[in-house]
């Protein structure tokens, strides 16, 4: 198992989230059965998985779980896009009054962290030689990306 923190804010906070990138998905649904209080079966089809610790005082925000066997840009954005719930939740940034009609300082700052968990995610895993898998998709008539249908 590789294990390695990442920081939504580097540059002005030591807040940090765990990650934790399992060999099998089996490994990580293990992992987070027995880390939580939700029922097993919360987990039977999750890809990744992101706990946070809305209540917790320490620097440690929550944990974010991967297996290597689903490593893919969807799956990592997800899973940060649930962290930076949790940090904004921890730090007070109110995500729920973004300005409609233009990008203010909370939706700057939110989408910010996002960005350094996501692409702290990529280096860390790059430099220690984990592939991650791309997103199969196909093109749509006039344009534009679908993603395959499974089955």
């Amino acid at each position: 198992m590789l294990t390695f923190r990442i920081y939504p804010e580097p540059r002005h906070s030591r807040l940090y989230f765990t990650v934790h990138v399992f060999e099998q998905l089996a490994e990580l649904r293990a992992f987070a059965m027995a880390s939580s209080r939700q029922a097993p079966s919360y987990f039977r089809r999750s890809l990744g998985v992101c706990q946070t610790w809305r209540d917790r005082r320490d620097r440690e925000c929550g944990q974010i779980l991967f297996a290597e066997t689903h490593l893919r840009p969807d799956v990592i954005s997800h899973e940060a896009g649930h962290a930076l719930i949790g940090w904004a939740a921890r730090r007070d940034v109110p995500l729920d009054r973004w300005p409609a009609a233009k990008a203010g300082a909370t939706e700057e700052r939110a989408c910010y962290a996002l960005g350094e968990l996501v692409g702290q995610i990529f280096t860390t895993l790059a430099a220690r030689g984990v592939p991650i898998t791309p997103i199969r998709t196909r093109q749509r008539r006039g344009g534009g990306v679908a993603r395959r249908r499974r089955g």
